[in-house]
């Protein structure tokens, strides 16, 4: 789970990063009252927009990786993952009260996290069924 935790940890890190920056500026940008402060506020506001599309930028970058990797969304990806944690996590408090590993179980937790990662890449997506009967009336 120190993995799954990693990846949601970096996830929000960017979220949050980015998200600091813009209550900032938003915050700097409602201080800034008069015509004098004026061009410094449009500069502001686009500085916003700028940071607005870098977070749509790094969010759609990690939706690429996953559907490079072979899975239809992200939901579909963290599924097979949380599973495969949970799988190997229950794998390894079993293996801690043995003194020898056993092959045939080894093989088995293998074929067992082959079987999820093949399940979420091929079982079609709800969201994007629902979005095509929507289509059809």
């Amino acid at each position: 789970m120190e993995l799954d935790n990693g990846l949601r940890d970096r996830k929000k890190g960017i979220c949050v990063l980015i998200d600091s920056k813009v209550e900032h500026k938003l915050q700097k940008s409602n201080e800034c009252q008069g015509i004098k402060y004026r061009k410094f506020k449009i500069t502001l506001l686009k500085e916003i927009g700028e940071l607005n599309v870098q977070r749509g930028e790094k969010t759609s970058e990690l939706s690429k990786i996953v559907r490079d990797a072979g899975y239809k969304d992200v939901n579909q990806f963290m599924k097979a993952f949380e599973k495969s944690c949970r799988l190997l996590e229950e794998y390894q408090k079993a293996s801690e009260d043995k003194i020898q590993d056993d092959p045939k179980e080894k093989e088995s937790v293998l074929s067992k996290l082959k079987a999820y990662e093949e399940e979420a890449k091929h079982r079609p997506s709800k969201s994007k069924s629902k979005h095509k009967d929507s289509q059809e009336l």
